[in-house]
């Protein structure tokens, strides 16, 4: 139990009742058994846990993090600065609990959200479709790079944005600082 004893613990998920601090468990509060155990609050593990709760399954979703409220984001450089882990092979610095996760090894570097809703947290929420040469690349597993020249993936991004309505940004939010610096950072 020692590794979960900073795991944030939401128990007994319901995706009928909006997230609140009652909802959010401890490790003290976790009872000994489910028939469901999700790992991760992200896109992924949101998803099943939903599906799973729908289903009428008793689910404990386990997160690494805590539990960020609107207007609890950092808004100023020093804010995020204090939220940044950076972690290299056995190395760790910063909050081990901070938002922004950075994970360096030789073959790749990862950035990920650590919280209640995982990278969903800091990512943005951008809705792409991804050019089909992406997929072609030999990087991509053979399986991934088969399906995706017989049938594409439009099936699947259909069903993501039939689940989750993604829209374009209004125009009133179009000049927002950050928008910008996306709009930059796509012409390099």
């Amino acid at each position: 139990m020692q590794y979960f004893s900073f795991l944030k613990m939401f128990c007994q998920f319901n995706p009928g009742k909006n997230i609140d601090s009652e909802n959010i468990s401890t490790h003290r509060k976790i009872k000994n058994q489910y028939e469901a155990v999700v790992i991760g609050s992200g896109y992924g593990g949101a998803i099943a846990a939903s599906r799973l709760s729908r289903a009428g399954i008793e689910v404990c979703l386990l997160e690494r993090g805590k539990e960020i409220r609107p207007g609890e984001f950092p808004n100023k450089e020093i804010s995020a600065l204090e939220e940044v882990q950076a972690n290299y092979e056995d190395k760790q610095i910063g909050p081990k609990n901070g938002l922004f996760d950075f994970h360096f090894n030789k073959d790749i570097n990862v950035l990920v959200g650590c919280g209640l809703g995982g990278t969903s947290l800091i990512n943005a929420n951008v809705s792409l479709r991804a050019v089909p040469e992406v997929f072609q690349d030999p990087a991509w597993p053979k399986n991934i790079r088969e399906e995706a020249s017989k049938h594409g993936f439009d099936p699947y991004y259909s069903l993501a944005e039939e689940m989750l309505r993604p829209n374009p940004i209004p125009n009133q939010y179009r000049n927002l600082a950050k928008h910008q610096a996306l709009k930059t950072s796509a012409s390099f």
